[in-house]
């Protein structure tokens, strides 16, 4: 492509002819990013483009990637993560779809980014939102799964101990609070009446 950047595999899972002219489109303007203070002026580049004859109804898939891959499972593979995700075939999927794009692992811990792309995981953001983005929609395993990090974040920040954690902002006073209310919400989920009251007592 140019100095600096890897290797990029484009590919059809149909034969193809790949027209080799690069060109800059120079002097692209993001306004959005403009209003946020952010960066919001580059150079795209075009390396070429692709020839294929296409029949009316037929779907070709494309592949773009740091790796090369067997053309003719493309379209095998793209149905496979079809199946996987969620279908934006209503209101409520859509929902669930906005959701999942909150949830950030990284080296084996689960976070939940305070905004998308550009903010990271702040606590107060995390606890606040982390019920409407699990356990609203029936996924406890996903809730208990970020409160485990969270856990262990909260542990070294009352110990004073460095939270070596990607949780942010862990000093504001109402942190464990939101904390503690998102114990008592996956308690009140699992158990019965009665005995959400006994563990809301032991806090």
């Amino acid at each position: 492509m140019y100095p600096g950047y890897p290797e990029l595999y484009m590919q059809l899972n149909k034969e193809c002819e790949f027209h080799y002219l690069p060109d800059w489109y120079r002097g692209i303007e993001y306004p959005k990013e403009q209003e946020r203070g952010y960066d919001f002026n580059e150079d795209l580049y075009v390396p070429g483009y692709f020839e294929v004859d296409i029949k009316k109804g037929e779907s070709i898939v494309f592949s773009a990637g740091t790796s090369e891959v067997t053309p003719r499972r493309l379209k095998q593979t793209f149905e496979a993560e079809v199946l996987d995700r969620t279908p934006r075939d209503s209101f409520y999927h859509c929902l669930k779809n906005s959701a999942h794009q909150y949830h950030n692992q990284q080296e084996g811990e689960h976070y939940i980014l305070a905004g998308y792309p550009w903010f990271k995981c702040r606590a107060r953001d995390m606890f606040i939102a982390l019920p409407g983005l699990t356990l609203a929609i029936d996924e406890i395993d996903q809730f208990e799964d970020v409160m485990k990090t969270a856990e262990k974040a909260i542990r070294n920040f009352i110990n004073e101990e460095p939270v070596g954690y990607k949780i942010y902002e862990m000093e504001h006073p109402d942190v464990l609070l939101l904390g503690c209310l998102g114990s008592a919400t996956i308690c009140k989920k699992r158990l019965p009446e009665s005995n959400v009251v006994r563990n809301m007592e032991s806090f």
